[in-house]
């Protein structure tokens, strides 16, 4: 389309729609040179860039691996899965995955890091805010002439109504933040679900399965019913060393 028009009104500003010719006449010299003008309709009037904020810029959509499609690798790994009829160890998942694109491991490939007590730590309550978050079109975060991080929030595009204001706690800035990473193990699980993951691997694979865990791929299932066992015992442990008799107050007696 915009080789139709040379004198694009954008320029290299990657828009997608060009000015339409509002005569819509042929000028002499395309007529003599057999060229056809063509008339190009807008679905959308172009917006003028002049009355942009200065600091917003329009950027260009990157092609990359970002835009993937999802859904269908997602697709491709539930007909894998559905074949087969029991999956064991969680490895075979990964193995299913890495077929249709990249795996990132939790813990091995990449971190979590606990960012939410952190950021309660230090920056103040969205109450407390010296604006309105909900009624924000605009959130500017910049830094001041000492280096510390301000924050302005503004209900429109095109004006400047707030000031720039620091939204952290007293005595705290947001250099001070420093998230602990966060422990990628399993979650807790319930005393119910592991008597049931146990009932069902003795039912298939017999009463020894702990025994010849190794053999049979169950590493995984015998460690974490393990560790979860421990766990509970010292729960109980602890809960009988509270549940002991009251004693009798010594001063109530001459």
């Amino acid at each position: 389309m915009r080789d139709l028009y040379e004198d694009d009104p954008f320029g290299d500003s990657g828009s997608e729609y060009v000015l339409s010719n509002p005569s819509g006449s042929e000028s002499e010299s395309e007529r003599d040179e057999g060229t056809i003008n063509a008339t190009v309709k807008t679905r959308k009037p172009i917006r003028n860039e002049q009355m942009w904020p200065k600091n917003i810029m329009k950027a260009k959509r990157i092609k990359g691996e970002e835009y993937r499609n999802f859904k269908g690798y997602s697709l491709i790994s539930r007909k894998k899965i559905r074949k087969k009829d029991t999956i064991i160890n969680p490895q075979e998942y990964l193995d299913l995955f890495s077929e249709s694109g990249s795996v990132q491991v939790l813990g091995v490939n990449w971190k979590v890091y606990d960012w939410q007590e952190q950021v309660k730590a230090h920056v103040r309550a969205t109450s407390l805010l010296p604006f309105k978050i909900n009624s924000c079109k605009r959130v500017m975060i910049t830094k001041n002439t000492k280096g510390n991080v301000i924050v302005q929030g503004e209900p429109f595009y095109k004006h400047l109504i707030g000031t720039a204001q620091g939204i952290c706690k007293k005595r705290k800035t947001f250099y001070d933040i420093n998230p602990d990473e966060m422990s990628t193990g399993h979650r807790k699980i319930k005393p119910e679900k592991i008597k049931n993951v146990d009932e069902l691997l003795t039912d298939h694979f017999g009463s020894t399965w702990k025994e010849e865990a190794e053999n049979l791929g169950l590493q995984y299932y015998r460690d974490v019913l393990s560790d979860e066992n421990r766990g509970n015992e010292k729960a109980e442990e602890v809960q009988e060393e509270l549940l002991c008799d009251p004693q009798e107050d010594k001063n109530k007696f001459v």
